[in-house]
């Protein structure tokens, strides 16, 4: 099976951050 990139614009959207700390501190600041 080949895995493809996918390039979304989610500015703005309600989205799931995966995870705790300061990973998904970092997650939602980028």
């Amino acid at each position: 099976m080949a895995y493809y990139p996918v390039f979304l614009d989610l500015e703005g959207a309600p989205v799931l951050v995966a995870g705790g700390g300061r990973v998904a501190e970092r997650k939602v600041e980028a």
